[in-house]
């Protein structure tokens, strides 16, 4: 059975993580960070699959997909099913992100402040 990596690990991989990615998409998971932190103090960084990720209460939340390192043309916040992100029928749980905007900063304010009520 492996060892359960404590926080101080956790979030140690996940900024070596953040460190491989190409600019300027690690200044991008970088500020993910400050923003998630912010709204939300008690969020768990750490990588899931290969990227920057998010946990909330043990169950991950949302993570970063650098589209230079998968060879989008776009990056993308996605929200797993644990995110209160509900909306009728049908409602999107992944974002395109081309740029990092104040404005796109803002919804993501938003998304994470919805997905942790």
């Amino acid at each position: 059975m492996a060892k359960q990596k404590t926080a101080a690990e956790d979030l140690a991989e996940f900024w070596e993580c953040v460190q491989k990615l190409a600019e300027p998409n690690r200044a991008w998971a970088g500020r993910l960070y400050d923003i998630a932190l912010e709204v939300a103090p008690d969020l768990h960084p750490k990588v899931w699959y290969g990227m920057p990720a998010f946990f909330w209460q043990g169950k991950n939340l949302f993570f970063f997909q650098s589209g230079i390192k998968y060879k989008t043309r776009y990056c993308t916040l996605g929200f797993i099913d644990s995110a209160h992100l509900d909306d009728g029928d049908m409602w999107p749980s992944a974002y395109a992100i081309s740029q990092l905007t104040p404005e796109v900063e803002s919804r993501i304010r938003q998304l994470i402040a919805r997905a942790i009520s």
